[in-house]
């Protein structure tokens, strides 16, 4: 499994505010179904929701992608940062993508 990009950087956002979404992309670059069993995000950063069919669900089929949209909430005031973690049955689970903004 790829992820694209492997990093997201915000600028400068209100605390207390959220920033608009950006996207992480998911491909199951193997042959065989891909079971994801989770995605987690840690720091000042959240799972933006939206209805579209490419959201990652449990399974993605080989050769097929899906999206998954993470917003930044800072609560303080300062460089921040974490990282979207997607556990799952490809080799070297989880996986994850850093992300970084900062608070003003």
């Amino acid at each position: 499994m790829s992820l694209t990009p492997t990093s997201l950087a915000w600028g400068k956002v209100l605390v207390g505010s959220t920033s608009g979404a950006k996207k992480v992309t998911l491909t199951n670059t193997g042959i065989s179904t891909l079971s994801i069993s989770g995605v987690a995000i840690t720091g000042d950063f959240g799972l933006a929701s939206f209805t579209s069919k490419k959201k990652c669900g449990s399974t993605l089929a080989a050769g097929a992608a899906c999206i998954v949209k993470v917003q930044f909430k800072p609560t303080q005031t300062g460089a921040r940062s974490g990282s979207l973690n997607f556990t799952d049955n490809a080799p070297g689970s989880p996986q994850s993508v850093a992300l970084s903004g900062i608070g003003k």
